[in-house]
């Protein structure tokens, strides 16, 4: 398995709404994916990195928090082995959701290092 940054999310908002300001925070136009893609329902490109979201997932919880209470998985990897940009595309989805409000975030890195976590969604359980 490859290694890649990815951003758990918990939201109250629809699922179009949260792909469109994914979207907007990676920069990329998400477009819906066709079958035999896995659980990836939604992808793009920005620069280097691909950017994929996940409307569900099956992580077993880990890192000290509980994976599935965060039902999204927007995923960045790289095709050309830039795992700075990785980074730092991974950061700005996560920074972009922090500061509209509406999200719980969790960034990971190859669900082994928990980076950052933003917990903003007013009634969500915690």
């Amino acid at each position: 398995m490859s290694a890649h940054h990815q951003v758990f999310v918990r939201t109250l908002k629809t699922a179009s709404r949260l792909v469109s300001d994914v979207s907007v925070a990676a920069g990329c136009e998400l477009a819906a994916v066709g079958a035999g893609r896995g659980p990836v329902a939604f992808g793009g490109r920005a620069g280097p990195c691909v950017v994929e979201v996940e409307l569900g997932h099956d992580f077993a919880d880990d890192l000290g928090v509980a994976l599935s209470a965060y039902s999204t998985v927007p995923t960045v990897r790289v095709s050309c082995g830039e795992r700075c940009r990785e980074q730092a595309a991974a950061q700005q989805i996560f920074d972009g959701r922090a500061h509209i409000g509406g999200y719980d975030l969790l960034r990971v890195f190859y669900l082994q290092a928990l980076l950052g976590r933003c917990d903003t969604v007013a009634g969500a359980v915690r």
